[in-house]
């Protein structure tokens, strides 16, 4: 019998990731190691509207000056929550 968290964590990558979640990141973890980034970006693509989140989200936070971009854009609001839950410092 598994545990309660156990079956949530089944569950919320069933919905994330589709059926095949063990292979999609065996896949990602595989691009990561030989650092295919484009490989890894189609890969989350395919994923739908969560890939091409995911995507943004990479994007975005790769350089200083797009974060600083996304603060402006968003307001002080997002500054404090992204301190305070994620424990990003700007």
């Amino acid at each position: 019998m598994r545990c309660l968290g156990h079956i949530i964590n089944l569950a919320a990558k069933a919905f994330l990731f589709g059926k095949d979640s063990e292979a999609f990141e065996i896949e990602s973890d595989a691009a990561h190691v030989l650092s295919h980034l484009e490989k890894l970006r189609e890969l989350w693509l395919r994923k739908g509207p969560l890939g091409k989140l995911h995507n943004t989200l990479i994007f975005i936070m790769r350089t200083p000056q797009r974060r600083v971009a996304l603060l402006e854009v968003c307001g002080d609001g997002i500054e404090d929550d992204m301190q305070g839950k994620l424990g990003l410092a700007f």
